[in-house]
C-alpha cells in the first residue's frame, strides 16, 4: 500500500490547480478532467481518477475486459448442463454428478495454473497474458460443441477451456488504472460492465433456444464475439509491465512456493483477509445462477427448451439486480462502514440462498423470482467486493501474486459449491448446492466478526488501525 495508496489519500474535493509548488502541483492533478504534470485523467464527472500515464483508450479496455469475463463464465457454465442433455444423452439423475466431475477437472487445473500464470502475467505483462488466454477460451468453446463423447474428450477440451480462463482472471487492470480512493467506484463499475456482460450471454442463450438454435451454433455466435472483441480489448489496454513503482521495485528471484508466501502473507492486512473471502464465494454467481440454475429448472419442466429458457429468464433478472445493487455497493465500500456493508452482503446472500428451500413450485412461481432477487443483491456486494479489497489493498510489487491466490481461493469456493455440490444435487436434493453456498456465507459472516473483533481489540490496546 506503498506509494500509490498515499497519493490516493488526498481529498479531491479540496484541491485546485496550481503550478508554484510541488504540493499544488500534486493538488492540481486532481482536479478536472486530466493533469498536465502527471498526466492524470478522472472520469465519470470526477468520480474515478486514473492512474498516472493511464488513458481513456486503456480505461475502456477495462470495462471490455470486465463485460468479457462475465460473458463468457456465463457462457460456459449455462451451455454445459445444456450439452450434455442434447449431446450426451445423459439421465437427469446423473447429471449434476456428471457437472460436478467435469468441474473437478476444471478447479484442479485453474490451481494448478492460478499462481504460474499471476507470475507469468508480472514478468510478460498484461496484453500478451491476456491475449494468450482469450486465445485459449475461444479455441476451446469452438471445440466443445464438436464433442462425441464426455470422456474423455469433451473433459480435455474443459481442461484446455480452464487454463485459458483462469489466465485471463488473474489479470489485475482495476488496480493498475484505478486509483485507491476511487477504487470502490471502479469496482462498481465494473460489476455494472460484468453485469452486463453476463445479462448480454443470457440473451443470445435465451433467443437462440426461442428461435431453434441448436447448441453448436450459440457456442460458434458466442465465441466469436467473443474473440472479435478480446482482440479490440488487447489492443485499447496498456502494453508492456508498466504498472510496477520503480522507486521501490526490488528486483529478486521467486520460486513457486514463495509467491504463495506472498499472498498468505498479506492476509496480515485485515481487508485484504476478507477479500480472500469474499473471492471464495464471490464466483458462486457463475454456477449457482447459470449450471444449477438450469438443472434445477429441468427438475420441475419436462421440455428440456422450456426448462432453459425459464432458468436463463431468471438468471438474466438475477444478474440485472446484481448490476443495479453493484452502485450502492461502490458507494457504501467507499463511504461508510466496510464491516457493515460486508455484513448486510453476507447476510442477504445467505437468506438468498436459504429461501430457494421453499421455492417447491420450481420457475413458475412469484416466490422462486423473489428468491432470486434477493440473492443476487447479496451476490451483487460480494462481485463488487472481491475486486476492490484485493485491488486496493494489495502492494503494488506483488499486485499480481496477490491476485493470482486470489483467483485460486476462488477457485476452492467453486469446488465446495460446485463439486460437492453437483454430487449432492443427485444424492440428497435439488437445492443441495443453494444449502452449500447459503453455509458458506454464513461462514463468511463468522470470520467478518472475528476480524472485527480483533481489529477493535488492538486498537484498544493501542496498536495502529487499519481505517475502515
Amino acid at each position: 500500500m506503498q506509494g500509490q495508496v498515499d497519493r490516493g489519500q488526498i481529498n479531491t474535493s479540496d484541491l485546485k490547480i496550481s503550478s508554484t509548488s510541488q504540493q499544488d502541483q500534486n493538488e492540481g492533478m486532481m482536479k478536472g478532467s486530466k493533469c498536465p504534470v502527471l498526466n492524470q485523467i478522472s472520469i465519470f464527472w470526477n468520480h474515478i481518477l486514473l492512474q498516472e500515464g493511464i488513458t481513456l483508450k486503456n480505461y475502456l479496455g477495462l470495462l471490455l475486459h470486465y463485460f468479457l469475463l462475465a460473458f463468457i463464465f456465463v457462457t460456459a457454465e449455462s451451455l454445459q448442463p445444456m450439452l450434455i442433455q442434447q449431446e450426451f444423452n445423459i439421465e437427469k439423475k446423473d447429471q449434476g454428478s456428471q457437472n460436478a466431475n467435469l468441474l473437478l477437472a476444471d478447479i484442479i487445473t485453474k490451481i494448478i495454473f492460478a499462481p504460474i500464470m499471476g507470475v507469468v502475467c508480472d514478468k510478460f505483462g498484461r496484453r500478451i497474458t491476456l491475449f494468450y488466454g482469450i486465445c485459449i477460451v475461444t479455441l476451446a468453446l469452438c471445440l466443445m460443441p464438436l464433442s462425441n463423447n464426455i470422456y474423455p474428450t469433451y473433459l480435455l477440451i474443459r481442461i484446455l477451456y480452464a487454463h485459458g480462463a483462469i489466465t485471463i482472471s488473474i489479470i489485475p487492470l482495476l488496480a493498475d488504472y484505478v486509483t485507491n480512493t476511487t477504487k470502490g467506484k471502479g469496482a462498481a463499475v465494473n460489476v455494472i460492465l460484468a453485469s452486463l456482460g453476463a445479462v448480454a450471454s443470457v440473451e443470445i442463450i435465451n433467443n437462440g433456444l426461442q428461435n431453434s438454435m441448436n447448441v453448436k451454433g450459440i457456442y460458434w455466435l458466442i465465441s466469436s464475439c467473443y474473440f472479435l472483441i478480446g482482440a479490440l480489448m488487447c489492443y485499447l489496454i496498456k502494453s508492456g509491465v508498466y504498472y510496477i513503482d520503480k522507486e521501490k521495485a526490488v528486483v529478486e528471484k521467486r520460486g513457486f512456493i514463495q509467491m504463495i508466501k506472498i499472498g498468505v502473507r498479506s492476509a496480515k492486512n485485515p481487508w485484504i483477509l476478507i477479500g480472500y473471502v469474499t473471492n471464495f464465494l464471490a464466483r458462486g454467481d457463475s454456477i449457482l445462477l447459470t449450471l444449477f440454475l438450469v438443472l434445477w429448472s429441468n427438475h420441475y419442466i419436462e421440455d428440456y427448451d422450456e426448462a432453459n429458457i425459464k432458468a436463463a429468464t431468471m438468471s438474466g433478472i438475477s444478474y440485472t439486480v446484481i448490476l443495479v445493487f453493484s452502485i450502492f455497493y461502490g458507494i457504501f465500500l467507499e463511504k461508510t462502514s466496510k464491516y457493515l456493508t460486508h455484513l448486510i452482503m453476507f447476510v442477504l446472500t445467505m437468506l438468498g440462498c436459504f429461501m430457494m428451500i421453499g421455492a417447491t413450485s420450481g420457475p413458475n412461481n412469484w416466490y422462486s423470482y423473489l428468491t432470486i432477487c434477493i440473492l443476487g443483491s447479496g451476490m451483487s456486494g460480494l462481485y463488487t467486493s472481491s475486486q476492490y479489497l484485493i485491488n486496493k489493498y494489495s502492494e503494488a510489487n506483488h499486485r499480481g501474486y496477490i491476485t493470482g491466490l486470489a483467483s485460486l481461493v476462488s477457485v476452492l469456493g467453486i469446488f465446495i459449491c460446485a463439486v460437492i455440490g453437483g454430487y449432492l444435487f443427485d444424492h440428497w436434493t435439488i437445492i443441495a448446492p443453494f444449502i452449500l453456498f447459503g453455509i458458506m456465507s454464513s461462514i463468511g459472516i463468522v470470520i467478518l466478526i472475528i476480524v472485527w473483533i480483533f481489529e477493535n481489540k488492538k486498537q484498544s490496546d493501542g496498536y495502529i488501525e487499519i481505517k475502515d
